[in-house]
């Protein structure tokens, strides 16, 4: 048996082009949010303050040259670090995440020219049926 009509039939949705739609313009509001959020919040403006960013260095050469940091230098480093990471890890979801949106998009894509192709090869079979029935009807 076939599927049943959706209630988006008359425009030419199918249920998966919905879902395909809808997953993508969610993805996509997800990040346009992301991408405002990273850019207007002061937590991904600057890492750290003057004095913590003058402590990590401190840290970071002593640890190159094999010498022990003080304990606050060695604190200053990893709150640095660890801000870092957050801030990489935030951008990298939010590239996945516009990832997954063209990949929707592309999955959409391809729903669509299989639907054409459908359609062209119905009104292809109309056609030699129509033909058949004009030979039929010519003699």
């Amino acid at each position: 048996m076939g599927e049943a009509p959706s209630r988006f039939a008359p425009f030419g949705m199918s249920r998966r082009q919905r879902r395909l739609r809808t997953t993508g313009a969610a993805l996509l509001l997800l990040v346009a949010g992301m991408a405002l959020f990273g850019a207007r919040s002061p937590y991904f403006r600057s890492v750290a303050s003057p004095q913590v960013t003058a402590l990590a260095r401190e840290a970071i050469v002593a640890r190159r040259s094999g010498a022990a940091a003080s304990p606050r230098a060695e604190a200053a480093r990893r709150a640095v670090q660890s801000k870092l990471i957050t801030i990489y890890g935030y951008w990298v979801a939010c590239f996945l995440l516009t990832t997954g949106v063209v990949a929707v998009a592309l999955l959409d894509v391809r729903e669509i020219r299989n639907e054409l192709l459908l359609a062209r090869k119905a009104i292809w079979q109309r056609i030699e049926e129509e033909a058949r029935a004009k030979k039929e009807r010519a003699p």
